[in-house]
């Protein structure tokens, strides 16, 4: 986990809370006049240490609830993307990227584990999982529009290597290639979704758990939250992000509630309401696709026109939503 702040500072507290009596008793003790002043001095910062205790015991119970830990996960994270975005500190520093996209990883990876203990947890699975993948859901949503404001060629997108074609590489690499007798060398490939693909399990799995235990008013709660994540992606120009996960979507239903071919099955409203809240889901994806299409066309043609067929334009994602409302200008979702 990270740095724990409250704690930390607590720490810090109640140590310089301990140090200054002792100090106070070493004076009297060395023969100085006692200070009258330090008596009620000393009473109110004991009283704020036993009202920081109270808080901070509070906090104890958020172990039943891994996931209320988040928080300051979401908010770390926010810190590292202002930071190598255009105009952040060092942004164009191509070690301070590479530490960046570290740091992210590590939170991904923290983000995964609360994931898999809500999801491993019989009172976790539920209300605890759902409000924590609606958060990380709300994360990668906003995190679809300040992406762009990130240079294509930063080393916070993860870098994978891909092999040359000697039939599609330029001649003089080939040839020098040839007559040292090694092989070409590989490039290195941006990976733009790197951080969608390692996310996304969070609500898909999320997904498939309540689909498969018939949770349907929090299945319609996560379907609202992954229409609007889709609707960032569409907006942002992610459109094979968008397909994919719209098929994704549609896969973990189908494999979840599978129809027998032998008989018939009597079919609630609400199952029935749960498959067409799937397919319209699948179905608005492409639509979001055309009308993103439509506008990067019209652009190029320099028409200039803002609606497909006169639809409303697709809003933009707010600055202020973040997950739980952090409010920081500086945490999940700065200004």
């Amino acid at each position: 986990m990270p740095e724990k702040r409250v704690g930390n500072v607590y720490i810090r507290y109640l140590t310089l809370a301990t140090f200054l009596p002792l100090c106070l008793v070493a004076l009297h003790f060395l023969g100085f006049e006692p200070i009258r002043i330090a008596v009620p001095f000393l009473v109110f910062i004991a009283g704020i240490g036993i009202i920081a205790f109270a808080a901070l015991g509070r906090r104890a119970f958020d172990l039943f609830d891994p996931t209320r830990l988040a928080g300051s996960l979401f908010n770390d994270f926010g810190g590292w993307l202002a930071q190598v975005s255009a105009g952040g500190f060092r942004w164009e520093d191509k070690s301070f990227q590479t530490h960046a996209h570290r740091q992210t990883i590590s939170i991904a990876e923290t983000l995964q584990t609360l994931s898999d203990l809500a999801a491993t947890h019989a009172n976790l699975d539920s209300a605890p999982l759902l409000e924590f993948s609606m958060s990380v859901l709300a994360l990668l949503a906003e995190y679809q529009r300040r992406k762009l404001r990130i240079p294509t060629d930063s080393l916070w997108f993860e870098q994978k290597y891909e092999h040359k074609s000697w039939y599609l590489t330029e001649d003089t690499t080939v040839q020098l290639a040839h007559h040292a007798g090694i092989s070409l060398n590989p490039s290195s490939v941006p990976e733009y979704n790197w951080l969608e693909n390692r996310l996304q399990p969070i609500p898909l799995r999320c997904f498939e758990l309540n689909v498969g235990r018939k949770r349907l008013d929090n299945v319609r709660d996560l379907l609202a939250g992954i229409d609007a994540y889709i609707a960032a992606l569409a907006t942002s120009g992610n459109v094979r992000g968008t397909a994919q996960l719209a098929e994704k979507i549609q896969s973990i239903y189908d494999q979840s509630c599978p129809t027998p071919a032998n008989e018939k099955q009597k079919e609630q409203a609400e199952d029935a309401g749960m498959a067409d809240a799937v397919c319209f889901l699948s179905c608005e994806s492409w639509w979001l696709i055309a009308v993103r299409s439509s506008r990067g066309l019209r652009s190029l043609l320099g028409q200039g026109s803002s609606t497909f067929n006169g639809a409303t334009p697709i809003p933009c994602i707010p600055a202020a939503s973040s997950p739980r409302n952090c409010g920081n200008s500086n945490g999940c979702c700065p200004a």
